[in-house]
């Protein structure tokens, strides 16, 4: 298996498959325009010229990045697709950064996933240093009244 990675050419109709063969619903494809083009970067992990993975980061671009929708197609799991992606996307992310400056690279694990981004050098939270990483959903009100 030859697998390539290329940078900022993940399509709509590409994140749309990935989506589905993950067990997630479709999103509307204005919206995933929108987030991939406010993406700071996505990624398409490529096998026999077919889109088997992706990965996005956000973030400020400065020094905060938050890896995000890191997928493999199930028929592809467990061929390190997923460690190869985002060992890249922090390839990408240390360029990002002026030389000397500290950033740092947050992420939402699964309870499947957690070893494989502890295997990659994060760290789950909390910590001795550090306080639980939050999360809070939020309804999108746009166009009512405030």
């Amino acid at each position: 298996m030859e697998l390539k990675i290329y940078e900022n050419m993940l399509t709509i109709a590409s994140m749309q498959e990935l989506r589905l063969s993950c067990g997630f619903p479709l999103l509307d494809s204005g919206m995933v325009r929108t987030a991939l083009a406010r993406s700071l970067l996505n990624l398409s992990a490529v096998v026999d010229e077919r889109v088997v993975g992706m990965l996005r980061v956000t973030g400020d671009g400065v020094f905060v990045f938050v890896i995000c929708d890191v997928m493999v197609h199930p028929e592809y799991r467990d061929r390190g697709i997923a460690s190869a992606m985002v060992l890249y996307s922090l390839r990408c992310i240390e360029n990002m950064l002026p030389s000397g400056v500290l950033g740092t690279v947050s992420l939402f694990a699964a309870k499947e996933h957690v070893r494989l981004y502890k295997r990659l050098g994060f760290e789950a939270l909390p910590s001795r240093d550090r306080g639980p990483g939050m999360q809070l959903t939020v309804i999108g009100r746009q166009g009512e009244e405030k």
